[in-house]
């Protein structure tokens, strides 16, 4: 997969598809997947055109949407579900002024080549989002390109969206929030230094260097594996405050099973599967062991290790 993070005239015929696929559920998914079955039927290189940042983040901080998945992560899905060129813009003033007529004519069919077109049904875009798939539909006919809508998916009468899932992470239903993204929720970063308080009760902990903006999962003990050099390892992870250890700042400490390599440095991937309990305040180290055993129980019932 070629990427580029400017907008470049390509030298080949195209099937584009446009958005900001904040998360890649399975939503997004369905319109990626269209996008590459369409460009495959019609001898077109198959083009995602997105953003690195949310175009939120350029009207209102307070309002911008948390991250789900860190930028890289969103490449390799994309590479994985057989995309050929990926423009991978920041999101700046320029693409927000930039007029919905200008955007079509000139960047989509002119420098980007369009020959089809594949977008979610409530897609807008250009100045003040005035662009619209009505506008791309009726465009079609003067630029000749053909196009496909896609449908939302829907569960029990709900519409998929990044808004639902950041609610799902928030309140711990990862069941759920995995079910719409389509794979496993996941926080990656450098494993940095901590307390080694779980060292000295024998389970030595990753902790998790975070991003300022990643979408906060609720506190909690959850099934995890962790992902490191390639390789997936069984892992139960804390996320939140330890308040029997008094910590102040919000961390996520995974506990790998059966590993006693040391790790400071490295980068690592923690996968989320289920949730075991909340994150609980214990009366002394001991109590808080004795609950560290049943979650790694727990975690090896799961993965059918005992």
């Amino acid at each position: 997969m070629k990427i580029y993070d400017t907008i470049q005239p390509l030298n080949e015929d195209t099937a584009i598809t446009l958005g900001t696929f904040d998360g890649l559920h399975i939503g997004h998914v369905k319109i990626i997947k269209q996008l590459v079955k369409d460009a495959k039927d019609r001898n077109l290189k198959s083009v995602v055109y997105t953003f690195k940042n949310h175009p939120l983040s350029l009207s209102n901080s307070i309002e911008t949407p948390s991250t789900i998945f860190k930028l890289d992560y969103k490449k390799e899905i994309l590479e994985k579900l057989g995309v050929d060129i990926l423009i991978f813009l920041t999101f700046n003033e320029k693409q927000k002024n930039i007029e919905p007529n200008y955007f079509i004519e000139e960047i989509l069919v002119k420098k980007l080549r369009m020959k089809h077109l594949v977008v979610g049904y409530d897609y807008h875009f250009g100045k003040k989002a005035k662009g619209n798939t009505e506008l791309l539909i009726k465009s079609s006919r003067k630029y000749h390109y053909s196009y496909d809508i896609v449908d939302p998916i829907k569960k029990d009468y709900v519409r998929v969206s990044s808004t639902l899932i950041r609610k799902l992470l928030a309140n711990g239903k990862i069941k759920d929030a995995n079910y719409y993204l389509g794979r496993p929720y996941s926080l990656e970063g450098k494993v940095i230094d901590g307390e080694k308080i779980g060292r000295k009760i024998g389970y030595p902990t990753a902790n998790l260097e975070l991003d300022n903006n990643f979408a906060i999962l609720r506190p909690g003990v959850y099934i995890t594996k962790t992902l490191l050099d390639g390789e997936f390892y069984h892992s139960v992870t804390n996320v939140g405050f330890n308040p029997t250890l008094k910590q102040s700042e919000f961390s996520v400490e995974t506990y790998i099973l059966d590993f006693d390599q040391s790790i400071y440095g490295k980068h690592i991937r923690v996968d989320f599967y289920k949730k075991i309990r909340d994150e609980l305040k214990f009366k002394d180290v001991e109590e808080l062991t004795e609950y560290i055993r049943w979650d790694v129980y727990n975690t090896k019932k799961f993965f059918d290790l005992l």
